[in-house]
């Protein structure tokens, strides 16, 4: 049985809609606060920012994905959704939560 930490991030966020561009802007204080701005370059970037910034496991995120994009296949989805995932955390923006999660059969 694994467990999947829910994951969420260090630090609040708005997302931000000037013409084209959709950032995403810290609103942070008390030393919480992200030093930039983050670009969400496409729709499933800023989907996926808004399930981790709402709380989310692993395999939630990926079983959402799927189904918010057409049913597209795990294989496809996957590895999108773990290089979002290592962006954020290279960034120092993820974070778990390992009180809270789900557990899956192997």
């Amino acid at each position: 049985m694994k467990f999947f930490p829910r994951l969420l991030l260090r630090c609040p966020f708005e997302i931000v809609e000037v013409g084209n561009e959709v950032t995403a802007v810290s609103v942070g204080g008390e030393g919480n606060a992200y030093n930039g701005i983050i670009q969400l370059k496409n729709e499933s970037a800023r989907f996926m920012f808004e399930k981790v910034q709402q709380g989310i496991t692993l395999p939630e995120l990926i079983k959402a994905c799927m189904e918010e994009f057409d049913n597209s296949p795990v294989e496809e989805v996957g590895p999108k959704v773990i290089e979002f995932l290592d962006m954020l955390k290279e960034n120092g923006l993820l974070a778990a939560d390992t009180k809270h999660g789900i557990k899956i059969e192997d």
